[in-house]
Order: structure tokens, then sequence, then C-alpha cells
């Protein structure tokens, strides 16, 4: 019988937990501090705690392990059924040739919000017959009555995204900017908001320190940092030439960005403030809410 490879069991291992137990078996993953928590059997309280190196353990089962051992206790299978289960799901091949560090997997994409098994499910397409306009918010426009662009589309786009990077480098680039790089931008001006948002709320029923305290170590704030900081290493993986793409390292800390907000040495964005972010402010200042929009930057200095 043949061996597996140490490095194909590792990179089985290596898909986190929580990604399995979501995206797989769509079970709701709580957060609590540096661990988390979710029910893998009908019970009242959550008793299956992940911990941070990707292991996990169902107290009430008394069972536990790795992401294999997770595939086993949810399928009810042998170890090598489910090692063939993760295989499938996550592109991951028995025979695979040495990857270098900058080539992300399946699930690493997922996480940025790629879909790797084809490029051309990144991109805006724009379908269109001869005479009519291209649609300028598309990335690409294709005419319907022309074979010969649509074939080349496909023998260009419909390849994996890994592939992708060296058929076309600046476009692999551009994609990485549109799709993930300016929303991941946008999410950390969101975080920001969200942190003095949260703090301004905060004072109306307490001191500075009970404020900063509870910003600080409010589950969803450590979170939103945590996520932001691990795509941001992902996505500086992914970049191939920074002088198509630069990404400066985040290091996101509800601690010292709250701190750099308030003394003002961290500013940011926030064009439309949603409409529940705008009821905060609004109690806050005992104003009533007459619009649905609001330049963020325009309330701030008003207040």
């Amino acid at each position: 019988m043949e061996k597996l490879s140490d490095d194909f069991i590792q990179q089985l291992k290596q898909i986190p937990v929580t990604e399995i137990l979501q995206n797989i078996y769509g079970i709701a993953v709580n957060k609590h501090g540096e661990k988390s928590y979710c029910k893998i059997r009908s019970e009242r309280t959550a008793s299956c705690c992940i911990y941070p190196n990707n292991t996990w353990y169902d107290f009430g089962g008394s069972v536990g392990g790795d992401t294999i051992t997770l595939v086993q206790t949810m399928e009810a299978c042998d170890r090598k059924t489910a090692m063939n289960k993760l295989s499938e799901w996550y592109n991951i091949e028995r025979k695979h040739r040495q990857r270098d560090n900058k080539t992300l997997w399946n699930y690493e994409w997922a996480r940025l919000g790629i879909q790797a098994d084809r490029t051309s499910k990144n991109l805006n397409i724009c379908v269109l017959v001869t005479g009519e306009q291209p649609n300028l918010l598309a990335d690409i426009s294709l005419y319907i009555d022309n074979p010969e662009q649509i074939t080349a589309f496909e023998s260009k786009y419909s390849i994996p995204f890994n592939d992708f990077r060296s058929v076309d480098t600046v476009g692999y680039h551009n994609i990485l900017k549109q799709r993930v790089w300016y929303p991941m931008l946008k999410d950390r001006d969101d975080y920001y908001s969200g942190l003095l948002i949260d703090y301004r709320l905060f004072r109306q029923i307490g001191d500075e320190n009970f404020a900063r305290t509870a910003v600080v170590t409010c589950d969803e704030n450590l979170q939103r940092a945590s996520d932001l900081n691990e795509k941001c290493v992902l996505l500086r993986r992914a970049v191939d030439d920074i002088s198509l793409l630069k990404v400066p390292l985040f290091n996101l800390n509800p601690t010292n960005d709250l701190q750099g907000i308030l003394d003002g040495s961290i500013r940011f964005q926030t064009s439309n403030l949603r409409y529940y972010e705008l009821c905060k402010w609004a109690k806050v200042r005992g104003e009533a809410v007459n619009c649905v929009e609001v330049s963020y930057d325009d309330y701030i200095v008003k207040y």
C-alpha cells in the first residue's frame, strides 16, 4: 500500500478547522479571546473548543484532534476516507509539486474573496451585441456575435488563478487590487470608525477608562483586527511585483488603534456611513435621523 507523503498530510492539517466547520458543515463559530467555540452536536451550550494551534476538542463527546479527525467525527468514517474528502474539497493533490511560499492554496484565496479554480469568476463581465456601447464599470466587455473574441477570452481566463499570474502579470495584480486590496482598505476604515463609534457610545455611560476597556476587549473588535491582519499577510504573499501593487503590513490592535484615533495619528475615511451607525451618532447627540447617508469626516468636524 502506498504511503502518503508527510507533506500531503501536513497540507491537510493546515486547513483551518474553523474554515471546515463554517464552509463545509455550516456550523456557526464564535470567538472568545484566542479560542473559538461551536456546537457539533445537539446541545444547549457550545462545548467544542477550537484552539489557536488549529486543533479542536469536544468536551461533551470527549473527542478531538486535527482537521482529519474532525472530518472523521463529522462524517463517521475512517481516517483514509476523511483525508480523501479533505483532498477533494480543497483541491490538494496526493502527489503535488513543492509549492513556494507565495503560492496560495484554494482555501487561502477564498479567505481573500478570490475564486481560485477559474480566473474569469473574479471578473465583472459584460456581454453585449454589436452596436452597444461597452460598460465602463465592467472589467471586460464581450460581444456575443464575435466568436473569435469569446474564444480568446476563454483561452486566457478559464485557467486557475495561480496559473494566471504567470500569463498576465499586470492583469493578475489588477484583479488583486480591485477585488482584494481596495475592499481591504475599506474594511480597515470601517474597523477604525467602529472603534471610535463604540468609544463615543461607552463614554455616555461611563468614564474614559471604562470606555477604553470596553472597546479594546470587545470580541468583535479583536476578531476584526485579527482577520484583517491575516488577510494582509496572505495578500502580501500573493503579490509578485510591488511596483504593480504595494501592500504595507497591517498591525491592527484595538488598544493601539483606539489611542491613535483619539490622538489624531490615525486618520480614516468612511464616505457613506451605514444607517445604523448614523443612528448611533444621532442618539449620542440627541438628534433626529433625517437622512441615510452622511459624510463621516464632515460629522466629525462638526462635533
